[in-house]
């Protein structure tokens, strides 16, 4: 058998020598890709516990400013009641010609109801068909507690809708958590073939995952 010639036995070192060196090479771009990876998935799990704060925080306000409504619906309610009592017997005072009860009566209404029932005298309702059957139906005749009952209810709705919002910001970091996680299984999966070119497909797939990782979250809103 003859020698392998001179050409043969320098070419076999370089061929493995080169073959040591793209592994390497591999090797080092899988833990670059992992490291990153690793940052992003950290600082996407950070944002959704925040955002999951976030959310919790405006439920409890929503449930809050909504509870505070409701009490100032009551006591507007309740207002309303004695100002109901209060008109019905000034106007049955005064039909009966009983001043002293009627200016007594009068003398008691609160400043939202002698408007309202100044402004219904002053359309004649004896005798205008047009002028609403009691002065509660005037526009003049405004409570207070509705109104702030009502504004409470739009600032509870808001707090419901930031809260949900922020809900669907935290899952929205959770749904990039797991496709860094695919990252990381790729490029992890890569170090472990022998075929240079199948690491080389996986670490493609795990450069477009992170692509599209990190594109996404350049758009989610940041909560500190």
């Amino acid at each position: 058998m003859s020698d392998p010639a001179p050409s043969q036995l320098t070419d076999q070192p370089s061929t493995a020598e080169s073959r040591r060196l793209i592994d390497r090479r591999l090797e080092l771009i899988a833990v670059i890709i992992m490291s990153l990876t690793a940052i992003c998935t950290a600082w996407t799990g950070f944002q959704a516990s925040k955002w999951s704060g976030v959310m919790s925080i405006r439920f409890s306000e929503a449930n809050a400013t909504r509870t505070e409504s409701v009490r100032m619906s009551d006591l507007a309610g309740a207002q309303r009641s004695i100002d109901i009592d209060l008109g019905l017997n000034w106007v049955r005072a005064t039909a009966q010609n009983d001043d002293a009860l009627a200016e007594f009566l009068s003398d008691r209404f609160p400043d939202h109801l002698r408007v309202a029932v100044d402004a219904w005298v002053a359309m004649a309702p004896l005798d205008n068909p047009d002028a609403p059957s009691t002065p509660f139906e005037m526009s003049e005749y405004v409570l207070v507690e509705y109104l702030e009952a009502a504004e409470l209810r739009e600032r509870a709705d808001e707090f419901a809708l930031a809260a949900r919002s922020a809900n669907q910001q935290a899952d929205d970091y959770v749904m990039l958590t797991i496709l860094f996680a695919l990252v990381i299984f790729f490029a992890a999966l890569s170090t472990k073939l022998e075929h240079p070119r199948n690491r080389r497909v996986l670490l493609v797939l795990s450069v477009v995952f992170l692509t599209v990782g990190v594109g996404g979250l350049s758009t989610f809103r940041v909560e500190i």
